[in-house]
């Protein structure tokens, strides 16, 4: 694997932001990477990702999240990141789906070297020069594949994957097929001489990343696949990957791979990356297409990105889209130390007491909203049916409310002034 610079964090606290911790559950893991998601916990509810769709069907739910999980469990590669968390807990940071190190953890099977090792190419991919010649030896090493798989030999099945990939575009929906099928293998335990770290290592392989960049260059393609490719690129050795995803990125239109996409830039340095942004930012119809973006653009940071940010807090016709513009520029610049608010619940005390996204909370019950106080401990703090003072700094004047006991109801992210 090349080195990256460090990705996406992850915090116990939010299920969206997971390395699993612990050895035990690598396999569920790394199989389960292949091609499922796991989506944000509780908490009040956000009103980022206002059109994305709904999310594909689990493959496996990893061990030891059922408490993290949403009420589903499901273990995705594309979660939807909230722009905040809610009043009980810090924002998170960005979710991680695969673990960087090189080695399987305690518990799991050491990599086998069979399933390794390069294909050599074999006699009968000497035909394949015609594309009826190509599909033809798709259908033959999908039965080679089947047969390797029921007499549990996974490297001869893995073998098959890089000499499908090998084949372009008429063996990449039976290679695509094949991962499900080595992935499901490798959750259910059987023993097939092949570990989740040994299919992890393979789909980054260079005999594997063509697969993957097919597949996101087609939309037609597997959409889990597709989304759970950005990923695997990430973590390949592919020198090429941050001008191959800056090139799709203004065209894609599935939410699931485009949140992924955008994941991945934010986390780059590159310049480009938020004059991309940017640009499609303007050329997005729906709403929660430039929510993602806009969220990008504010983790990305630099003046560029406020730029950007800057527009579409000014003209942007969507006001959620508007608001969550605002909310980065405060986030990026803090004017006061405080607990930004990100999203107000309709319906809650605060949504009553006219806090609007962009507020930031200076103190509550007359304790300073530090980046070290927890905001869900102190309202517990307070007795019931008591009235708290909460201070509100908001464009530059500050003011006093009043709010009751209990929750409150605002989603938010601690910010100290710069």
């Amino acid at each position: 694997m090349r080195a990256r610079p460090p990705t996406r964090s992850s915090s116990p606290s939010n299920p969206s932001h997971r390395l699993v911790a612990g050895g035990a559950g690598l396999a569920g893991l790394c199989a389960g990477l292949a091609l499922g998601m796991l989506g944000p916990g509780g908490g009040a509810p956000a009103t980022a990702r206002v059109a994305a769709a709904p999310p594909p069907a689990p493959l496996v739910a990893p061990p030891g999240s059922a408490g993290d999980a949403r009420p589903d469990a499901r273990f995705d590669p594309v979660p939807a990141r909230p722009a905040a968390g809610p009043e009980d807990a810090p924002r998170p940071g960005r979710p991680r789906l695969l673990f960087p190190g090189g080695a399987p953890r305690a518990g799991e099977p050491a990599p086998h070297a069979s399933a390794l090792a390069p294909a050599p190419a074999g006699p009968a991919d000497a035909g394949a020069s015609t594309p009826e010649g190509r599909r033809r030896r798709a259908r033959e090493l999908e039965a080679e594949a089947q047969l390797a798989l029921e007499r549990g030999d996974g490297p001869a099945a893995l073998d098959a994957l890089r000499a499908l990939a090998a084949l372009g575009e008429e063996g990449d929906p039976t290679a695509i097929d094949l991962v499900k099928r080595l992935s499901a293998a490798v959750r259910a335990g059987r023993k097939i001489g092949v570990t989740s770290y040994d299919l992890y290592r393979a789909l980054q392989s260079d005999e594997l990343v063509p697969l993957l960049e097919r597949a996101l260059e087609d939309p037609t393609s597997d959409p889990r696949f597709r989304a759970n490719a950005v990923d695997h690129l990430a973590f390949s050795r592919n020198a090429d990957t941050l001008p191959f995803i800056l090139s799709l990125v203004e065209q894609e239109r599935d939410p699931a791979v485009l949140d992924q996409m955008l994941g991945y830039l934010d986390e780059q340095s590159d310049p480009a990356v938020a004059a991309t942004l940017a640009r499609a930012l303007g050329a997005r119809a729906t709403p929660g297409e430039r929510l993602s973006i806009v969220q990008a653009l504010g983790r990305l940071g630099g003046d560029d990105a406020a730029a950007a940010l800057e527009r579409a807090a000014a003209a942007d016709p969507s006001p959620d889209v508007r608001a969550a513009a605002q909310v980065e520029l405060v986030a990026q610049r803090p004017p006061v130390t405080g607990y930004l608010l990100s999203d107000v619940v309709a319906g809650s005390q605060a949504a009553a007491a006219g806090l609007r996204p962009g507020d930031v909370l200076l103190a509550y019950n007359g304790v300073a909203m530090t980046p070290e106080v927890s905001l869900g401990a102190e309202r517990d703090r307070v007795p019931r049916d008591a009235t708290v003072r909460a201070t509100i700094w908001r464009g530059g004047r500050t003011f006093d409310i009043a709010l009751r006991a209990g929750q409150i109801g605002v989603n938010g992210r601690a910010v100290t002034a710069r």
